[in-house]
């Protein structure tokens, strides 16, 4: 895992002269970087150069303040509880805040932190999950955007295990519920959604697979005893064929 090698000025604040002292943009070893301040955000291989928008800071939408892509032995031991490999973790930009003790899963698009959530990891009494932004403004997508077939899941976690068959992607609901402008989202860029709820919730992905169907889409479920992210890759890729997903 990468570590903070340095803290520089930020080009984003710069620019708007702000950062005065020259320490807001944090940077990593593996070349990433990341403000503290506005959220300027450039990855290791330096496609991505993402900051707030006038948009995000009227939403409130920013990360804890000493978030760090190195990630110490408990979070790494959740991940690998999960089967989430090293190449997940970098590829979704997970990190980790001391403060806070939590695991944190951020949300771009091509220029926004649009949201975020904490997995906390503490012994204290707190609550397992906090978030941050408006789930329900936007599809985060898991995996190759341009395969045609995508499965939605309830968290995040299984999203990035059902996304590593390199034949889908996943997109996780941030719960259960599936509304018909989520789903008209969806249908202009997939032609199969699969539904794969957690079993508590089959009946619900049963019924929000009839309404894809409804709406012209190629839909199908898959109901199993466990979440989708506690099973091996190997097991998901049987699961979705047993339920006749690539039939």
């Amino acid at each position: 895992m990468s570590h903070c090698v340095g803290h520089e000025q930020c080009p984003a604040c710069a620019n708007l002269g702000k950062d005065r002292s020259g320490n807001n943009l944090a940077r990593y070893s593996d070349g990433s970087c990341f403000c503290f301040s506005c959220g300027y955000f450039q990855t290791a291989n330096g496609l991505a150069k993402l900051k707030k928008s006038k948009q995000t800071v009227e939403r409130g939408v920013t990360l804890p303040y000493d978030v760090s892509t190195e990630l110490p032995q408990r979070a790494r031991d959740l991940l690998a509880k999960y089967h989430v490999t090293d190449r997940d973790t970098k590829h979704n930009h997970l990190m980790w805040s001391e403060h806070w003790q939590r695991l944190i899963f951020p949300y771009f698009n091509e220029t926004d932190l649009l949201a975020w959530q904490g997995r906390y990891l503490g012994t204290d009494n707190k609550s397992k999950w906090f978030s941050q932004g408006n789930f329900h403004e936007f599809v985060h997508i898991v995996g190759n955007h341009q395969q045609n077939t995508i499965v939605l899941t309830e968290d995040v976690i299984s999203a990035i295990r059902v996304a590593e068959l390199t034949s889908l992607c996943a997109s996780p609901l941030f719960g259960s519920h599936i509304s018909t402008k989520h789903m008209l989202r969806l249908i202009k860029f997939y032609g199969r959604i699969v539904v794969w709820l957690d079993k508590d919730k089959q009946m619900d992905a049963i019924k929000y697979s009839n309404q894809l169907q409804l709406l012209g889409v190629n839909s199908n479920v898959v109901i199993t005893d466990k979440d989708p992210k506690d099973y091996t890759t190997e097991e998901i890729k049987q699961w979705l064929y047993k339920s006749s997903s690539f039939c």
